[in-house]
């Protein structure tokens, strides 16, 4: 479930690296929690509700952020040095996962393509010309002289011709020619409101009649709602329990999910 929720990445509106095109792990310097306030502003500035905002970082940013920012007189508790418990920051409720992507292979991008024309703010469609290589689905890009805005790619190209980046589109509006930069493979901890995300899980369906279990029982996870069946299966000289569960993911809402870049 994890790795599926993690995929979505592809799905988030903006990214935010405190570096342009080579991102280094998140939350580096104690005290410091620019990070977490700068991917907030982009949920901000895209309308989301600021009521139920999560943050889910990757194993290396959650280190840094119990090893740096665990101090008291930093964090005002001492619950993060000595249990390990992440507390809200930002706004954010914050997670780990080891399954954050970190490995994407982005585009080549060789040429560097440029763009083709007038575009306006809001525009989620770019056209592009010129230039060679690729630009992949899920590449993080800049756009000219504007290091700072990263937009994610939904549908990108192989030669001249457009490409998508998910909703809300561009900050601003482009005059033509700017050069596309693609950001280099870097981890993506999530940040979305709660409500951006759907996973939609229920119990796996048997045939009529049954399986072959002998014995099973079905519960649901008190914490996540989530429901299993557990079942025991006979064998020679052996007995296999299978716990199982059927599920699908969605992001509904790209502009209310952004990312944190990092390594």
């Amino acid at each position: 479930m994890e790795v599926d929720l993690a995929a979505l990445h592809l799905n988030a509106s903006r990214a935010y690296a405190s570096h342009a095109t080579t991102p280094i792990v998140p939350f580096g310097t104690a005290g410091d929690f620019s990070d977490a306030a700068q991917v907030a502003k982009i949920l901000k500035d895209n309308g989301c509700p600021m009521s139920d905002m999560q943050l889910v970082l990757n194993t290396a940013a959650g280190a840094n952020l119990i090893g740096k920012q665990a101090q008291a007189h930093i964090a005002g508790t001492d619950s993060i040095q000595r249990q390990g418990i992440i507390l809200k920051t930002a706004g954010f409720n914050i997670r780990e996962s080891a399954q954050i992507v970190s490995t994407l292979a982005v585009g080549t991008n060789t040429g560097p393509y440029a763009i083709n024309g007038a575009h306006a703010a809001g525009a989620t469609t770019i056209t592009l010309k010129t230039g060679t290589g690729t630009i992949l689905a899920g590449d993080v890009i800049t756009i000219g002289t504007d290091t700072v805005t990263k937009y994610v790619v939904l549908t990108g190209c192989a030669a001249a011709g457009d490409i998508t980046i998910n909703a809300p589109g561009l900050t601003k509006a482009l005059a033509g020619n700017e050069a596309i930069a693609v950001v280099g493979t870097c981890s993506r901890s999530m940040a979305f409101d709660r409500s951006a995300i759907h996973l939609l899980a229920r119990l796996p369906k048997l045939p009529t009649g049954g399986d072959a279990a002998v014995d099973e029982y079905i519960m649901v996870d008190p914490l996540s709602g989530l429901p299993f069946r557990i079942a025991l299966y006979k064998g020679y000289h052996a007995n296999q329990i299978a716990i199982s569960c059927a599920w699908g993911v969605k992001a509904v809402k790209p502009p209310n999910i952004a990312l944190l870049l990092g390594q």
